[in-house]
């Protein structure tokens, strides 16, 4: 798999994050992977839901997550892993190749694969796919992977696509060419212009918090030194696999032909031209839900929206309601927050809140 970069394995952030969720590593596709798994053995688990974060994000992002979702929905089995050059997990830095989408939507493929090997239940098992700003595209490539390759083992009732975009985001060409150790000494740099989009000024400053919630109820964090924490852990990072990502973003050909072939799986059964591999099943159309922060420049409302046209038009439904009068397709902006609505004082028990109800709704079906 080539050369492999250390681990970071301790400091004030992961050490934390340890206390909640425990240092499992699991070798998955010849690497070393940090994994969270909370919930039922998987014998026992209604379904499961798998989070999957952004560049420079890690599985414990979504811990508020978890916190809400073992109380409300202790049936499910709750999933995430910190992917590739993220987190805890093995961080290559001899070729970019380990970070192309392909190779990223593999590791979270085996990872399923190997879950999957202790579900002792006949048929497949039930699954719901939330993925956050770059998650958001592994999610719906994952998606595809598991229609096509795995459609015994799984059924996907629905995916949560948080702060994504209908097109990838590119960066700058100079920052594509640039050498690694030149973007690592340029990183403080970045720091301020980063904040302003993943954070809400407002809560950010004043810490201020919706319905209660106004701070981190994990760790007891709110306003900068939330911020604070975040930098501490995405600044461990490396810019080598940053930019990596970002190059295989902006591969947009590539990613134009990729995400055809994944929404062609959203047109209803025998409805296609014949040619889809999903146009002749009968495997019912996964629910969608599509959120967003108000103030987030990085991946705007507006790119959300797109993607809900979108796939709606492929759906040849339009928006047209189900029986029980639940979109399949729904969209919702949150107010006073940005890219990381996720876990921003204002919004993350609103956000976690209407995610418990759309994977309610998702296996009723």
């Amino acid at each position: 798999m080539g050369s492999v970069g250390q681990r970071f394995v301790s400091g004030p952030t992961y050490d934390a994050e340890v206390k909640l969720f425990g240092r499992t590593i699991q070798s998955i596709g010849g690497r070393s992977i940090r994994t969270i798994v909370k919930g039922p053995p998987p014998e026992s688990a209604k379904a499961s839901v798998l989070f999957i974060h952004g560049t420079g994000g890690r599985a414990a992002q979504f811990r508020h997550q978890f916190q809400i979702m073992e109380k409300s929905l202790p049936d499910f089995r709750l999933l995430s892993v910190d992917m590739q050059g993220h987190g805890e997990s093995d961080r290559p830095t001899d070729s970019d190749s380990h970070y192309t989408p392909a190779e990223l939507t593999t590791t979270l493929l085996s990872f399923l694969q190997e879950e999957r090997k202790e579900h002792k239940g006949d048929g497949p098992h039930s699954l719901v796919l939330v993925g956050h700003s770059l998650g958001t595209l592994l999610a719906l490539l994952l998606f595809k992977r598991l229609c096509l390759e795995a459609k015994d083992a799984f059924k996907i009732h629905g995916l949560c696509l948080a702060g994504g975009r209908a097109k990838p985001l590119a960066l700058p060409g100079w920052m594509l060419s640039m050498p690694a150790w030149i973007l690592e000494i340029m990183r403080p740099l970045f720091r301020e212009k980063s904040n302003q989009a993943l954070f809400f000024d407002r809560a950010v400053s004043e810490g201020e918090g919706g319905e209660g919630k106004g701070e981190d109820e994990c760790l007891g964090l709110k306003g900068k030194a939330l911020e604070t924490y975040e930098n501490n852990a995405t600044s461990q990072n490396p810019m080598f696999v940053i930019r990596a990502l970002g190059r295989g973003m902006s591969a947009s050909d590539m990613w134009k032909q990729e995400i055809e072939t994944v929404l062609d799986l959203f047109q209803p059964p025998n409805e296609g031209d014949g040619q889809s591999e999903a146009a002749d099943t009968s495997r019912p159309m996964p629910k969608v839900f599509l959120a967003a922060g108000r103030h987030d420049s990085l991946c705007p409302p507006s790119e959300s929206e797109e993607m809900a046209r979108i796939l709606r038009e492929r759906m040849g439904r339009g928006g047209q309601k189900e029986a029980e009068g639940e979109d399949v397709v729904s969209v919702k902006v949150y107010e006073d927050c940005a890219h990381n609505f996720f876990m921003e004082a204002s919004t993350v028990g609103a956000f976690s809140e209407d995610l418990v109800a759309f994977v309610n709704r998702c296996l009723e079906c």
